[in-house]
């Protein structure tokens, strides 16, 4: 009997306008509780059903309101809206954190001071239990008012185990957010289907080829000892820089455990979400 092959999600990156905080509590789903407040400034705040994170009104801040900046004074209007400004930034980062909190499961720690990306500054992304072990990254800061979000293998493992994704594409849709800057997804095959002879064999039955443009470059890395006997076995098809760069190994020999384990995985880029 074959076992079951699931998907997994291996890395996920994305990035949005951070102006679309302010709908992030419009968002509604059946099972999740809602703490409602005035619509704006003040907003509805929420619970992730799977996370431990909650949001309450003191850690969430109220937008500012914008009534406020109007003066019978240029520089009055000047210092008003700028200030006005600075709290708008403000509780946009507060409710970008709570996000990352509460759909994630992750905890957005302290300001590095440093960007990367074409951002400003960025910060380590923790899970949300007090653990220190690094899940990912955010940046922030220039690039026309957005944010960009990684998350590594090891964390989306921690943020699957709280949550779907399904959740998450609903999420995104909800904010608008059409497109992931890359997609790592892997799939484990412990019955010698999908191996690398396979893999071979597909490619040069043009399975890898997307119909448009050349053909992807095909690379194999394999090593044998003096008995004869794999020790490293690897296919890949396209590179780093190509839109999707598929690699499939033998899992097995990489973590040096017996029996049959190859792992199949595919890095896409700026992939386009479909909604429907």
């Amino acid at each position: 009997m074959m076992t079951d092959r699931s998907v997994l999600i291996d890395y996920l990156a994305f990035s949005a306008p951070l102006s679309c905080m302010k709908d992030v509590h419009t968002f509604q789903e059946k099972g999740h509780e809602w703490r409602k407040y005035e619509f704006l400034p003040s907003y509805r705040h929420y619970e992730h059903s799977r996370f431990t994170e909650t949001v309450s009104g003191n850690d969430y801040e109220a937008l500012p309101d914008s009534y406020e900046v109007f003066s019978s004074s240029i520089e009055d209007i000047n210092r008003k809206a700028e200030r006005y400004n600075k709290e708008l930034l403000s509780c946009l980062h507060s409710r970008l954190r709570r996000f990352i909190a509460a759909v994630f499961g992750l905890f957005v720690g302290p300001a590095r001071g440093t960007g990367g990306f074409a951002y400003q500054d960025s910060a380590v992304l923790y899970s949300e239990n007090g653990g220190y072990e690094h899940f990912g990254m955010i940046y922030w800061g220039g690039n026309n008012g957005t944010f960009y979000v990684q998350i590594g293998g090891k964390g989306c493992t921690h943020v699957m185990s709280g949550t779907t994704p399904e959740k998450i594409y609903k999420w995104l849709k909800h904010l608008d957010i059409t497109s992931l800057k890359r997609l790592d997804l892997a799939t484990d095959d412990y019955d010698g289907v999908f191996t690398c002879h396979y893999a071979l064999s597909a490619y040069k039955d043009d399975a890898f080829y997307g119909g448009m443009g050349p053909k992807l470059k095909l690379g194999i890395a394999d090593e044998i000892d003096a008995a004869g006997c794999y020790t490293k076995e690897i296919v890949t098809v396209g590179s780093r820089q190509s839109r999707v760069y598929w690699r499939v190994y033998n899992k097995a020999l990489e973590q040096n455990v017996s029996g049959t384990w190859y792992r199949s995985e595919a890095e896409l880029k700026v992939y386009q979400l479909r909604y429907f």
